[in-house]
């Protein structure tokens, strides 16, 4: 018979979780007794769902495994733990994406400085991996497996979107500004076109709005490893910055309430072709140098 604290939580469910997060990591039952300090048998009868570890194990456990005692012990809250490792991350947000789409009715509003990376095809965001983040190749296969595992949750539930995006960071990602200027052109044209084409073919599913930068005031570079999605009131995020989730819903209903500022769906594909051009343009008027150095 499997144990249970008075709070209900139920060591085989407790038990079913620490062994798929070891499996994860790879690890041994014996290597995370040694990383936990806790005893191997211990160990073992914790992950067969024998036995209910105290709370002080519950979070040498989550030390080790970077795990959140608030997701271990299925405690109601508005969060969804970020794995910390960035060749790892996308699995969370895989996870997130086949967890959350699969509860919900498939909206979703997505706030973020440039297009969300579920557009990418996997070229390009190969590409993102090895020369923006220089992931070593262990890690861009770990990331590459979770971006796959995320499309098709995405394919199979999400049923419409919204993303509000900074219109200078999209243009700085199109015209090649630095970091970007990584990436092959062509990549990242076939990427802006297949947001076109949706937004011409699928006007209930998807839509993109652009707004200022002015008007999109936080701290992305923090808020982004916090919150991953916001949706219809929920918030997925790490618990310990509940002042950044204020923010960002102040900041939504900053730009909600500057109409002038929202461009409407002709004028997202008509800036997003120019820009296109622009860059096309740029790319082929810039001089070929011959063997000797010179340009033509």
């Amino acid at each position: 018979m499997n144990d249970s604290s008075d709070d209900g939580i139920d060591a085989e469910s407790l038990g079913r979780k620490i062994r798929g997060a070891l499996h994860r990591t790879g690890e041994t039952p014996k290597w995370l007794a040694a990383q936990s300090g806790i005893g191997v048998s211990t160990v073992y009868s914790i992950l067969n769902g024998h036995q209910l570890p105290s709370l002080d194990k519950i979070r040498q456990l989550c030390r080790v495994l970077n795990l959140s005692v608030d997701w271990l012990l299925d405690i109601e809250s508005d969060s969804f733990y970020l794995r910390p490792e960035l060749g790892h991350e996308s699995q969370s947000y895989a996870d997130l994406e086949e967890f959350w789409l699969s509860q919900g009715n498939g909206e979703r509003l997505s706030v973020s400085r440039g297009f969300s990376i579920v557009h990418q095809p996997i070229g390009l965001r190969e590409q993102v991996l090895k020369r923006i983040y220089e992931l070593p190749k262990k890690q861009i296969n770990v990331s590459l497996d979770a971006f796959i595992h995320r499309r098709q949750a995405i394919d199979e539930y999400e049923r419409r979107r919204l993303e509000v995006v900074v219109k200078e960071e999209v243009e700085d990602f199109i015209l090649q500004r630095p970091p970007w200027d990584r990436l092959d052109f062509e990549l990242i044209k076939e990427f802006v076109e297949a947001i076109i084409t949706r937004l011409r073919e699928d006007q209930i599913g998807f839509e993109l709005t652009l707004i200022p930068r002015q008007l999109f005031l936080v701290n992305y570079e923090i808020l982004n490893r916090e919150i991953i999605v916001f949706d219809l009131g929920h918030i997925f995020m790490r618990q310990s910055h509940a002042n950044l989730v204020q923010h960002f819903i102040r900041e939504i209903q900053s730009f909600r309430s500057h109409p002038d500022a929202l461009d409407e769906r002709r004028k997202v594909i008509r800036f997003l072709q120019k820009t296109l051009a622009k860059a096309g343009s740029q790319l082929n008027s810039v001089p070929i140098a011959d063997e000797c150095g010179s340009s033509a």
